[in-house]
């Protein structure tokens, strides 16, 4: 970060003008089609490594660290998705409600896997005086994913409710589709552990 010359944007946020945010607005979408031009032959963090999304990093009943992928067919990704649901139960049992949720999951099909940040929020966007966008920090989540996934987690950690407005304009609307369906996911995670 003491590279980027600029400051974050969660800091100056609320001080931008209308004009200000605006433009602030209409560049992250240019970055995040440029990122899903990049596509992966697996779903995981860089160098096939075991997937850093937050459905993946919810505290498990075994009390043990769980690595989940990479994952090389989206069939296989969803079957992580509903093993980290099991494993986020006392005994890895699925209820009948968790059961729905798992074949809801198990139904998804798009297989692309474009590259995603993983964790854009606005203390990782930095911008200079004029507003422009010198850069996105903090790449340590990023890896190959499911569309939806940088819009999923930039939303589901938005503190700002103007912000949190400011992604259905950032992203595309085909990364906005299952959002309803990952929310369901992620509150489901942690209806026993609460983490």
């Amino acid at each position: 970060m003491v590279r980027v010359t600029g400051k974050p944007l969660g800091e100056v946020w609320d001080s931008l003008s209308a004009e200000g945010k605006a433009s602030v607005i209409r560049q992250p979408n240019l970055y995040m089609a440029e990122l899903e031009t990049l596509s992966g032959d697996f779903y995981g963090a860089l160098w096939k490594a075991s997937s850093e999304e937050i459905f993946f990093h919810h505290h498990t009943f075994r009390n043990e660290k769980i690595q989940y992928g990479p994952y090389f067919s989206r069939q296989d990704y969803n079957t992580g998705l509903v093993a980290a649901l099991a494993n986020s139960r006392p005994d890895q049992t699925l209820s009948t409600f968790d059961q729905a949720l798992a074949e809801k999951l198990l139904q998804l099909d798009d297989k692309r896997r474009p590259f995603s940040h993983g964790d854009l929020h606005p203390n990782n966007i930095i911008i200079n005086d004029d507003c422009r966008i010198t850069g996105i920090v903090d790449w340590e989540s990023a890896g190959f994913s499911i569309p939806g996934r940088d819009y999923y987690e930039a939303r589901s950690r938005a503190r700002n409710k103007e912000w949190a407005e400011a992604l259905s304009c950032i992203f595309p609307k085909d990364a906005q589709v299952h959002y309803e369906l990952l929310r369901e996911l992620d509150t489901a995670l942690v209806r026993y552990t609460m983490i």
